[in-house]
């Protein structure tokens, strides 16, 4: 019986001719299927079974949480909630452990990675640093943001921090609707962080409702940023979301020399009497 639901996530071809292959796995109630090994899964390359396959679960890489801050870098927020940020992000950086990767990329004139580290001061000079925008590309920023994060493994979260200001072109380039469904592919979260600071009483609301239903979608959080209460467990609640993905190595039958050769992958499980069955597939690498 067919009713596992198994999707190929990504394939990473770095280290061509060893290849990994990202796979998430639920059953029909939508939990993650987990403790599989290696003999329940069945790996094709172009209707090629291969052997030597490798099962790992994610699970010794949850002990490492990884944050992208994504921050809107303009006047607005500059000269009305700059300082409630330290406060702000207290329950997100106070409980940061060495084993953590954070960065910082803010949406200014350019949307760019500024910082890497786990420095707090370091951190809360770099977010309220650095050139202002009238019209920030938030949707750019977080799309930017997810795909830092798309290669990572264990807990992965990228924060929003906005004024809570309507923009006219902040999602233009990238929508909403596009980045919840990037995340979603992912399974990375977006909390977001909104100090509803936009004037008028509606557009406050709908931008609101937006950004909540941005973080419910990806399985995140929307956090009002003046809620001490709720903020003080932000990390906690990122490092909660696990990574339930299995990583299937193997190595290839092919060789660089037919880079840029499309070649078709399968994947198929077996768990309790039912089946899954995914395809997905790859460029040879040059």
């Amino acid at each position: 019986i067919a009713n596992l639901d198994m999707r190929i996530q990504r394939v990473d071809t770095r280290d061509f001719p060893n290849v990994a292959v990202f796979v998430t796995l639920k059953n029909r109630l939508g939990d993650p299927v987990r403790g599989l090994q290696r003999s329940d899964f069945v790996l094709n390359e172009n209707d090629r079974r291969m052997g030597g396959i490798r099962v790992d679960n994610t699970r010794p890489y949850n002990r490492r949480t990884n944050l992208v801050i994504t921050k809107e870098n303009t006047d607005f927020f500059q000269e009305g909630y700059t300082e409630f940020l330290p406060v702000a992000l207290q329950g997100l950086l106070g409980p940061l452990r060495t084993a953590d990767r954070l960065r910082v990329v803010r949406v200014g004139e350019q949307v760019r990675q500024v910082y890497e580290g786990l420095e707090r001061r370091q951190i809360r000079e770099t977010l309220v640093s650095g050139e202002l925008t009238p019209d920030p590309n938030l949707g750019k920023g977080l799309y930017e943001s997810l795909t830092l994060l798309v290669s990572e493994l264990g807990p992965r979260s990228v924060v929003l921090i906005v004024s809570g200001k309507d923009y006219p072109a902040a999602f233009r380039q990238y929508s909403l609707q596009k980045i919840a469904q990037y995340a979603r592919a992912n399974e990375i979260q977006i909390d977001v962080i909104s100090f509803e600071g936009d004037p008028d009483p509606e557009t406050r609301e709908r931008l609101k409702q937006s950004y909540q239903s941005l973080a419910t979608e990806s399985g995140g959080v929307y956090y009002r940023g003046c809620d001490e209460t709720a903020l003080a467990g932000a990390y906690e609640r990122s490092r909660a979301r696990k990574d339930r993905r299995y990583v299937l190595t193997y190595s290839s039958a092919l060789d660089r020399d037919l880079s840029g050769r499309y070649v078709d992958l399968s994947v198929e499980a077996r768990y309790l009497g039912t089946t899954g069955l995914a395809d997905a597939g790859f460029f040879i690498p040059e």
